[in-house]
């Protein structure tokens, strides 16, 4: 049994006639992911130069520094409000850009080869799990979604996420 789409969800966009919810999902989540990367990565920009702390960025928002904390550790609970607010507190703006989609995409948003059944695992390593999350993307009975998990190995924590 393969657990790879036939259809990429790029494919899906391009040539469809009526686009499916979970592509819908699959892009709004897309987007999300990278308007958080983009908040992170001038938070780590900052961080480097100057020392900016989250401390620092939690007084000029006024809010908690735990706040800062859960918004950088998920997407889905920031808003767009917040990530411009989260912008302006470090001296930055958002500089956005439009890319057509291109049918040559489309394996960027398959299962990779090694979560498919038929691909062989490497030998395993017990683990112990410290949490879990299930992330529902749309929040429909038939939703995409995915499933992080932090476990500890060898005193390595490490940190899982599944699609489904």
């Amino acid at each position: 049994m393969t657990t790879s789409q036939e259809t990429s969800f790029i494919t899906e966009a391009l040539t469809a006639e009526k686009i499916s919810e979970s592509t819908f999902a699959y892009f709004q989540e897309r987007f999300k992911i990278k308007l958080h990367e983009l908040v992170l990565t001038q938070f780590a920009a900052l961080q480097k130069e100057s020392g900016f702390s989250k401390a620092d960025l939690a007084r000029k928002v006024n809010k908690d520094p735990s706040q800062i904390t859960r918004w950088f550790r998920a997407t889905g609970n920031i808003t767009a409000d917040t990530i411009s607010d989260l912008l302006l507190a470090m001296g930055a703006e958002a500089k956005l850009d439009i890319a057509q989609l291109n049918a040559q995409d489309g394996a960027d948003d398959r299962l990779p080869d090694w979560l498919s059944a038929e691909t062989p695992t490497a030998p395993t390593v017990p683990l112990k799990v410290i949490g879990s999350n299930i992330h529902n993307l749309n929040g429909s009975a038939r939703s995409i979604g995915y499933i992080s998990t932090k476990a500890k190995a060898d005193n390595y924590e490490i940190k899982v996420a599944a699609c489904g």
